[in-house]
């Protein structure tokens, strides 16, 4: 942990050094060439949890306590289920993306078992977050 601030530390000092010596165009060069670097997983991920929610929001409608749930969810902590999701049907043998990407060519029938494992595995996240106690009764 005190690596980690050390670490943060570090790279804030150096940044407002070069912040204070680069003029300023260079400055916005840099930051704005800082998106055609990005990996493509990050990419990756934002597609996938917003293909996620497009999905929730399309075909959960005869689950509505599963979908208002999955809906409510930030969009940090979409990202994060989508990544569990996304492990876990990989765990399974099984991809997220034949689930959710239009242009995925499997058969109906392994899109609709994975549709079920993804449900399942969305229904025991929130059966899990409903057992929770509460803050207040500790």
């Amino acid at each position: 942990m005190h690596l980690l601030l050390i670490i943060i530390a570090a790279s804030l000092f150096v940044f407002l050094l070069l912040s204070v010596l680069t003029p300023q165009n260079k400055i916005l060069e840099g930051i704005g060439s800082l998106e055609n670097i990005l990996p493509s997983f990050m990419k990756k991920k934002t597609s996938m949890a917003s293909l996620l929610k497009a999905w929730v929001e399309n075909t959960l409608t005869d689950k509505p306590e599963l979908q208002t749930w999955l809906l409510s969810l930030s969009p940090e902590g979409l990202e994060v289920l989508t990544d569990k999701v996304e492990v876990f049907c990989t765990d399974m043998g099984m991809d997220l993306a034949w689930l959710l990407a239009p242009d995925a060519e499997v058969t109906p029938d392994l899109t609709q078992k994975t549709e079920e494992l993804v449900i399942d595995y969305c229904n025991l996240c929130l059966k899990a977050l409903q057992n929770q106690p509460s803050a207040a009764a500790g």
